[in-house]
């Protein structure tokens, strides 16, 4: 398995290819299609995993035509553009509904949903292998905003410090923005929720 994050600019926003040989899933396609297209052109995509709602995050997926995978709250916010916060809203929300804890595979990757609300209220993780996509929950040394529809900040704190907090030291948190870390990291260094 191999991870290629692919920054669209415009939002200094993560996109991830997880590659599976010659297949591979995409996590939060952001703004920059051709440049999410041309990184990705050798590989065979089938499913999008969308952590939550927002634009910046999900503003590829309907050029792209793939697979929607995403939490209950993320599918029903999809559908309302004062949540996605843009005209990218997604009228019949995702494809495919992973529950808190549900684990599946896709082409070959094994996934783990995990429900992280907070930054909204379908916001999740995805685990794979010792590896943790964060979305907007959880940044090096930051967390998300939760001033925004569906955000709670105290939802947010209990998320970090009782769900994520609580998975072993040594994953490497891929987020949505910014760099990556790991989960021992920001216990000790997160400038909002320590240990």
């Amino acid at each position: 398995m191999e991870i290629k994050k692919i920054v669209t600019y415009e939002m200094d926003q993560n996109c991830y290819l997880i590659k599976n040989g010659n297949k591979g899933i995409l996590i939060d396609p952001g703004i920059d299609t051709k440049k999410i297209l041309r990184e990705t052109e050798d590989i065979d995509i089938n499913y999008i995993l969308l952590t939550h709602c927002h634009f910046d995050h999900v503003f590829s997926c309907k050029s792209l035509k793939k697979t929607l995978v995403g939490s209950p709250d993320c599918s029903e916010n999809l559908k309302n553009p004062q949540i996605v916060l843009y005209n990218t809203y997604i009228e019949n929300g995702c494809d495919i509904i992973m529950k808190d804890g549900e684990e599946r595979e896709f082409d070959g990757i094994r996934v783990k949903c995990i429900h992280t609300p907070g930054h909204t209220s379908g916001c999740v993780c995805y685990k794979i292998e010792n590896n943790l996509f964060s979305g907007d929950t959880l940044f090096k040394r930051s967390i998300g905003r939760c001033d925004l529809p569906t955000g709670n900040g105290k939802i947010l704190e209990n998320s970090i410090k009782n769900i994520i907090y609580k998975m072993e030291e040594d994953i490497v948190v891929y987020p949505g923005h910014g760099e990556s870390t790991t989960i021992g990291y920001e216990k000790k260094n997160n400038l909002y929720v320590t240990e």
